[in-house]
C-alpha cells in the first residue's frame, strides 16, 4: 500500500493540469494572436508561486530526510529543479510582458521537463520512500512540508486545485486530508471546495464521499 507521502500525486496532478492549460492557451494566443495576455499572466504567476513553494518544501524536508537515509539519493531532484526554475521565471517575465512568441517557446520547453520529473518523483522517488521510509515517518514528514505553505497561500491553493483535478483525484484528496487534519480545519476545506466546484461537481463528490453531505 502506497504511504502518506503519495499524496503529493495530487499537487503534481494539478501542476499538470495547469500546466497544459498555461501550454494550450500561449499555443493559441501565438499561433493565432487570440487571447487574454493579462488573464494568461495571472494565471501562471499563481503556478509560478505554487511550483515554488512545492519546491521549497521538497528541499527543506523531503530532500535532506532522503538524503541522510541515501546519501546524494534526492540530488538528481534538485537538479530538475535548478533546470526549471530559469524557464518557470522567464516563461512568467514573457508573459508579463505580452511576447507571445517567447512565451510560446519557454512553456514548450518547460511542460515536457515538468511532466518528466513529476513522474520521476512518483515512480522512483515515492517507490524508494515507501521501501524505505516508514509509514508513520513519511506522515511526519508529510505534515512538515504541508507547514512550510503559509496558510494565507494555502486559502487560494484548495479551491485551485479542486477546480483542476479529476473527480477520482478531488475525492483522493479530500479523503486524505479528512484523516490528516483535524476537525474544525477539515470543515474549512470542505467549505473552500464546495464554493470552488460547480454544483454537478460538488454533487459528485458527494456521491463518492456522502459524509461530506451532512
Amino acid at each position: 500500500m502506497p504511504g502518506p507521502l503519495s499524496g503529493v500525486i495530487f499537487i503534481h496532478n494539478a501542476f499538470r493540469n495547469d500546466l497544459q492549460r498555461s501550454q494550450s492557451d500561449i499555443k493559441f494566443w501565438a499561433t493565432l494572436g487570440d487571447g487574454d495576455a493579462d488573464l494568461m499572466a495571472s494565471n501562471f504567476a499563481f503556478l509560478h508561486e505554487s511550483l515554488a513553494l512545492h519546491e521549497a518544501a521538497e528541499e527543506a524536508v523531503l530532500f535532506p530526510a532522503v538524503n541522510a537515509i541515501e546519501a546524494g539519493k534526492a540530488d538528481v531532484y534538485i537538479q530538475a529543479h535548478r533546470q526549471i526554475d530559469p524557464l518557470r521565471d522567464g516563461l512568467l517575465e514573457a508573459l508579463q510582458a505580452k511576447n507571445a512568441d517567447k512565451a510560446f517557446d519557454l512553456i514548450m520547453e518547460l511542460k515536457p521537463l515538468m511532466d518528466a520529473h513529476l513522474t520521476q518523483e512518483e515512480s522512483e522517488l515515492l517507490t524508494w520512500a515507501d521501501e524505505n521510509i516508514s509509514f508513520p515517518d513519511q506522515g511526519r514528514l508529510a505534515g512538515e512540508m504541508a507547514g512550510k505553505i503559509p496558510p494565507e497561500k494555502m486559502g487560494p491553493m484548495v479551491p485551485w486545485m479542486a477546480r483542476l483535478l479529476s473527480p477520482a483525484d478531488r475525492e483522493g484528496v479530500m479523503r486524505m486530508w479528512a484523516v490528516a487534519l483535524p476537525e474544525p480545519a477539515f470543515a474549512g476545506i470542505k467549505k473552500l471546495v464546495q464554493g470552488a466546484l460547480r454544483p454537478e461537481e460538488w454533487s459528485d463528490l458527494t456521491g463518492r464521499m456522502p459524509e461530506l453531505a451532512s
